[in-house]
C-alpha cells in the first residue's frame, strides 16, 4: 500500500493542483510530512492547520462549512474518515485523479527480536487482516490496485 496525497474538496469546488493554489485555503494536519509537502510545493496556498487527535475531524467539519476550500491528506485516510463519520462521499471529490505523491508504507521491527516477529507473523497469518480488509478496503480494492500500478510506474 502507498501513501497517496490528494486534495479533498466539496463537489462543485474547482482547484487546479498544477497551479500554486494562491489564495486557496488549504487544510493540512500539523507536524506531518503532508505539512512539509505543502510548504515546499504550494508556497502560495493559505495553509490552515489542524492538529491532535481531532485534527482530521475538525478539518472535514471546516471543509463542510466552507471555512477551507480543500483538505490535503492521504487518499485512503481521507476516504476512511468520510466513511467513519458517515458523511456522504458523493458530496466530495478527490483532486487530482492520480495522486500528488506516492510514498510506500513499511514496517520496521527491531533486529533479532523474535517476540515482535512472532506477534506480527501471527497477526498476518490470522483471519484478522482479512476481516479488516473486508470491512475497510473491499470497495476500494480496484481503485487501490490502479493507483498502486500508477505509483510503481512513477518510480521507473
Amino acid at each position: 500500500m502507498s501513501r497517496e496525497l490528494i486534495f479533498l474538496v466539496l463537489k462543485g469546488t474547482e482547484i487546479n493542483p498544477n497551479s500554486d493554489l494562491a489564495g486557496v485555503k488549504t487544510g493540512v494536519l500539523k507536524n506531518t510530512t503532508t505539512e512539509k509537502f505543502i510548504q515546499t510545493e504550494y508556497l502560495e496556498t493559505e495553509a490552515i492547520y489542524f492538529e491532535g487527535d481531532q485534527g482530521m475531524n475538525e478539518a472535514l467539519d471546516s471543509l463542510a462549512k466552507g471555512e477551507i476550500q480543500t483538505f490535503v491528506n492521504d487518499r485512503i485516510l481521507s476516504i476512511g474518515e468520510l466513511f467513519r463519520q458517515n458523511l456522504d462521499f458523493s458530496n466530495y471529490k478527490l483532486v487530482p485523479e492520480k495522486p500528488l505523491t506516492c510514498d510506500f508504507y513499511g514496517i520496521i521491527v527491531p533486529n533479532n527480536d523474535r517476540e515482535w516477529q512472532n506477534k506480527i507473523n501471527s497477526f498476518i497469518d490470522s483471519e484478522q487482516p482479512q476481516a479488516i480488509d473486508q470491512k475497510w478496503f473491499k470497495e476500494l480494492f480496484p481503485y487501490q490496485l490502479e493507483n498502486l500500478d500508477y505509483c510503481v510506474n512513477q518510480r521507473k
